[in-house]
């Protein structure tokens, strides 16, 4: 019988990709995700609550990793990003993207946390930041994919409503700070295994980037296939194992 309580398992980590352009810096200010401890956070009876403790379990915080500003351009009815203490307006620009519709706008930081599994059928949740605080100008946008058969990383998704929208002004937006967490990730193990998070050595990540890149690919050029067809040429056609060096960043 698997002993949870003694083998963990042990999933690939990187703040950045190595094809995509001017990222690698992010590794230089990205830390490692911390773990979620509820017990920490809370206090009283609910910390004894067994339902309380199992929804955090391998729940890992993803933080801002420099603080960014979101204003409105007024003259021209838009969103737009303004330089703050930590970084220039031309990163800020290639990494944040605003896209209006007839309720809002979608905007999309990218943070690009990566998770790989080499275990399979683990997947993966993005949660709201219950416990660190919720924003409630915005609406969190979440998801849930399986980290051994799909290859990609995970931005800091959110909506602006119109409401906050016509809120907002030049000097008036909504700035996240550096180490703010912005959103959690659940990590799900069929057996119930524990989880430790072993970030990317440069060749373990040049290997996984170019899958990254063909999946992410696929999505924009391809439509009406069968996303589960997709998804098992994947699992049958991926290395088996993308993690090598389980020491890097660790020392």
């Amino acid at each position: 019988m698997f002993d949870s309580h003694k083998k963990k398992i042990q999933i690939g980590w990187s703040p950045y990709l190595s094809d995509v352009r001017d990222s690698t810096w992010l590794d230089l200010i990205t830390d490692k995700p911390e773990k979620v401890l509820p017990w920490k956070i809370t206090d009283g009876s609910i910390n004894h609550c067994p339902a309380y403790k199992n929804f955090y379990e391998n729940v890992f915080a993803i933080k801002m990793p420099f603080t960014l500003a979101i204003s409105k351009d007024e003259t021209n009815n838009k969103l737009d990003v303004v330089s703050t203490p930590n970084l220039t307006i031309e990163p800020l620009r290639r990494m944040v993207s605003f896209e209006k519709d007839d309720s809002g706008w979608n905007c999309q930081v990218c943070l690009s946390n990566l998770f790989i599994s080499d275990t399979p059928d683990v997947t993966i949740e993005v949660l709201p930041p219950i416990l660190h605080g919720l924003r409630e100008e915005i609406i969190y946008l979440n998801g849930r994919f399986d980290i051994y058969s799909w290859q990609r990383p995970l931005q800091f998704s959110f909506r602006i409503p119109n409401k906050t929208f016509e809120n907002m002004s030049c000097s008036n937006g909504i700035v996240f700070q550096k180490d703010d967490v912005v959103f959690y990730v659940r990590i799900n193990i069929p057996n119930g295994a524990k989880v430790e998070l072993c970030q990317f050595d440069d060749e373990d990540l040049k290997k996984v980037s170019d899958y990254v890149k063909r999946n992410t690919l696929v999505t924009s050029h391809v439509k009406g296939f069968d996303f589960k067809e997709i998804l098992n040429r994947v699992f049958r056609r991926r290395p088996k194992r993308f993690l090598t060096n389980k020491d890097y960043g660790n020392v």
